[in-house]
C-alpha cells in the first residue's frame, strides 16, 4: 500500500513538473520566436523550437542542458544537447538518435515525420554550447 502511494504521488509530482514545463515555455515563446525572427530564423527554426518545447523540454530543459523537470524523475540524466559529444554527431546520426532513441529517451520515429525529426536536429545545431 505504501508502495502504491509513493508510486502515485512520484506520479502526480511528475504531472506538476510537465505542467510547468508547459507554462514556462509557453510565456517564454513569444519572445523567442522574435529573437528568431529578429536574428533571420527560417520557417523551420521555429518549427524546430515549438517541436523541442513539445517532445523534448521536459527532459533535457529550456537551453538543452539535461535539466528537464524530468530529470527528477529519471535515473539516467538526460544528455546536454549542447556538449561536444552532441556537437561532434552529423547531423544523420542526431536524426538516427532521434528517430531510433536512447534509454531512457524513447524513439521519436513513430510520433514525428522525418520533416519534423529534421527540423529538430536544425533546432539542436542553434543551441549555444555548454560551459565557459
Amino acid at each position: 500500500m505504501k508502495a502504491e502511494r509513493r508510486s502515485s504521488g512520484r506520479i502526480a509530482l511528475l504531472w506538476a513538473a510537465l505542467a510547468l514545463a508547459g507554462m514556462t515555455t509557453l510565456a517564454t515563446r513569444g519572445s523567442s520566436r522574435e529573437s528568431a525572427r529578429a536574428a533571420g530564423g527560417s520557417e523551420g527554426d521555429r518549427d524546430g523550437e515549438a517541436l523541442y518545447a513539445k517532445n523534448c523540454l521536459s527532459c533535457h530543459g529550456d537551453s538543452g542542458g539535461g535539466d528537464g523537470p524530468s530529470d527528477l524523475f529519471l535515473k539516467k540524466k538526460p544528455a546536454d544537447l549542447r556538449s561536444e559529444a552532441i556537437r561532434g554527431m552529423s547531423d544523420d546520426d542526431l536524426f538516427s538518435r532521434i528517430t531510433e532513441g536512447k534509454p531512457p529517451m524513447p524513439g521519436f520515429g513513430r510520433r514525428l515525420s522525418p520533416d519534423e525529426r529534421r527540423a529538430l536536429v536544425r533546432y539542436l545545431r542553434a543551441l549555444p554550447k555548454s560551459g565557459p
